[in-house]
């Protein structure tokens, strides 16, 4: 009304009177254009899981996305995301997306610890821990020794069958007060969080989800799904490794929303670490046997998995 000026409590209000009109048609430009609402507003990560769940993107979206990342200093991420732009859109880069990504590559000591970052993470995926080694070294010259970089090199170690190497990783890790932190996946029910972890057990519903593994398994390996267990970093039997691939924490969180979930809906997890290699396959096998649309943010990527495949093609 004229003359007025709306209070803080007035916001919320407004903004779930729009949520009540969830059934009115919301085009390509509206929602590119609230997208990049949120992302200039600093919330992030509602923009990238209304990013997410577009099922069509235009320039305009992946532009806010991106420039929402560089306010935020979120390098990796808006590089991430211009690099995944290039690859699936054809619209071409406008000048505005381009002076974004810009911005961040100004540095080159930020691009040559890009490139050792990646190499480590690409000497872990083939099997080369020599080299892997080399890249810690050069990365530690540069002042950057980090808990990533030595989990990145005990794991290269340990893809390899070289524990001894491992236990030296992990050994220097300690040295300088470091700990690999615990894997855990989350899921919101509600007001309450659900929070698990790698072959968690206190859970009310652990009989039931652990049940519903299971099952998934078995229609799992009917569609095809064989288990990578070469991201089981421990010096186990075989069959032991299987067994605990097949109960990391994001698996966890999924059954337990395949149990408490209407069918139809889609499932949000949330993950503090990396998805696995063998997660991230698995997920897509899940998503086509259930028919469920599995969206899961770990600390690199969102990533939605429908009818057996990811957004991310593969890549993060």
């Amino acid at each position: 009304m004229h003359g007025l000026h709306p209070e803080d409590h007035i916001f919320p209000s407004a903004t779930k009177s729009c949520g009540i009109l969830s059934s009115l048609p919301v085009d390509l430009f509206v929602r590119s254009s609230i997208i990049d609402m949120y992302a200039k507003c600093g919330d992030i990560g509602f923009a990238h899981n209304l990013f997410d769940e577009m099922p069509h993107r235009n320039v305009v979206s992946w532009s806010g996305l991106t420039y929402g990342y560089v306010q935020l200093r979120e390098d990796d991420e808006a590089l991430r995301l211009f690099r995944r732009f290039l690859v699936k859109e054809d619209d071409g880069v406008n000048d505005f997306t381009l002076s974004s990504v810009l911005r961040i590559c100004g540095g080159s000591t930020l691009l040559q610890m890009g490139k050792l970052g990646a190499l480590l993470t690409g000497c872990r995926l083939h099997g080369i821990p020599e080299l892997a080694s080399y890249v810690a070294d050069r990365v530690s010259q540069m002042g950057s020794v980090s808990s990533g970089l030595l989990v990145m090199l005990s794991n290269a170690y340990a893809a390899a069958g070289r524990w001894e190497e491992a236990a030296k990783a992990r050994k220097t890790m300690r040295d300088y007060g470091i700990k690999k932190e615990t894997g855990l996946s989350w899921v919101e029910e509600g007001n309450r969080v659900h929070t698990f972890a790698v072959g968690d057990m206190p859970h009310a519903k652990t009989v039931e989800i652990y049940k519903k593994l299971e099952k998934l398994g078995e229609e799992m390996d009917k569609a095809g799904y064989v288990a990578d267990t070469s991201f089981v970093l421990k010096e186990v039997g075989g069959e032991e490794k299987n067994k605990t691939i097949r109960y990391h924490s994001e698996r966890l969180a999924i059954a337990f929303r395949l149990i408490t979930f209407p069918k139809g809906q889609p499932i949000r997890v949330m993950k503090n670490l990396r998805v696995c290699g063998d997660c991230h396959t698995a997920i897509k096998f899940i998503s086509k046997c259930t028919g469920r649309v599995i969206i899961v943010r770990d600390n690199n990527r969102f990533h939605r998995f429908e009818d057996g495949k990811c957004t991310c093609g593969d890549y993060w």
